[in-house]
C-alpha cells in the first residue's frame, strides 16, 4: 500500500507534516509513504526522511498537472495524493483551536490519518517534538548562549514585522551574550547562513544553547526537538496570536517591542 501526500506551502508547513509522516512510516513499516513538496525545499527536507526506507520525498513540480498557482499546485489526479496543508478546507481558520498550535496539530493529524484509514501515532505535545537522527548526527559543537532565529516570517505569522527592529534587538543581545543568528546582520555575530547550515543543523545548534529567541518561521521548527527539551532554559517566540506551547520555559511576543520587554522582565536584557 502506498500513501501519498503533498503540500504546496512553505518550508515550515512541510517540516511539520514530514514529522507526522515519519511517525506514520514508523508505525506502519509495511506501508510506503511519499510526500511531494516544491523542489526548492527538497534539499532541506531530505535530511528529515533519509533514515526511513519506507518514507520518500517527491518533486511536486515534476508530477503536477500544471494547473493552478504555485501555492495551489498538486500532483496529477492519478497519484491520488492528499493535500496535507492544515487549512486546505478552511479547517484551521474556522477552528476554535486556531491559536493553539499544539491542540490544533493533534486534531489535524488525527483527521489526516483517519482520511487514510490509519491511526495517528501523535497523541501528545511530546509526540510533536522533532526527533529525526540528522539533528544529532554531527556530535558536539561549541556552546553559545543564545540562538536567534531572525529569518523573515514568510506567511504572515508576525504582522507588522520590521526587520530593522529585529536587527537592533540582535545588536543589544550580542553585547551581553555569545549569539548565533540565522540571517546576517550588521553586527559581528556568527550566522548560520554564512556557514551554509541547513535547518537540521540549526536544530543541532539549538541543543548547545541556553536561550532561543525565534521568529516563528521555517528554520525555527527543528529547534523544537527532543534533544534540547530539558536544556533550553528560556525560549521566546515572536508570533502573532498563535501560541506554540511545545516546551517548558516558553513565552510569546507579538512584536519586537514586546519581545524586548519580556526579555527585560526575565532579566535577560
Amino acid at each position: 500500500m502506498i500513501y501519498r501526500t503533498h503540500c504546496a506551502l512553505r518550508l515550515g508547513d512541510n517540516l511539520c507534516h514530514l514529522h507526522f509522516m515519519r511517525k506514520l512510516a514508523q508505525a506502519y513499516p509495511d506501508f510506503r509513504f511519499i510526500h511531494y513538496a516544491h523542489r526548492i525545499y527538497l534539499p532541506q527536507l531530505i535530511e528529515v526522511v533519509s533514515d526511513l526506507p519506507n518514507l520518500q520525498l517527491g518533486d511536486l513540480e515534476s508530477v503536477s498537472d500544471g494547473i493552478g498557482h504555485f501555492w495551489d499546485m498538486k500532483p496529477h489526479a492519478d497519484f491520488c495524493s492528499r493535500n496535507a496543508w492544515k487549512n486546505v478546507f478552511g479547517q484551521w481558520e474556522n477552528s476554535p483551536l486556531k491559536n493553539e498550535w499544539v491542540e490544533f496539530s493533534l486534531e489535524h493529524f488525527s483527521w489526516l490519518a483517519r482520511s487514510m484509514n490509519l491511526e495517528s501515532p501523535i497523541k501528545s505535545a511530546d509526540d510533536l517534538l522533532f526527533d529525526y537522527p540528522a539533528i544529532k548526527r554531527e556530535g558536539a559543537a561549541s556552546p553559545v548562549d543564545m540562538l536567534i532565529v531572525n529569518s523573515a516570517p514568510m506567511s504572515g505569522q508576525l504582522p507588522g514585522y520590521n526587520p530593522a527592529e529585529m536587527e537592533e534587538l540582535v545588536g543589544e543581545l550580542s553585547q551581553r551574550y555569545s549569539c548565533i543568528t540565522t540571517q546576517p546582520t550588521k553586527y559581528a555575530v556568527s550566522c548560520t547562513q554564512h556557514s551554509c547550515k541547513t535547518v537540521s543543523q540549526i536544530g543541532w545548534l539549538s541543543t548547545f544553547c541556553k536561550y532561543i529567541v525565534m521568529i516563528s518561521t521555517g528554520p525555527s521548527w527543528p529547534t523544537f526537538n527532543i534533544f534540547n527539551k530539558d536544556t533550553v532554559q528560556f525560549r521566546l517566540i515572536l508570533i502573532g496570536q498563535e501560541e506554540i506551547n511545545l516546551t517548558k520555559n516558553t513565552e510569546h511576543a507579538g512584536s519586537v517591542f514586546e519581545a524586548r520587554r519580556r526579555l527585560q522582565e526575565r532579566g535577560l536584557l
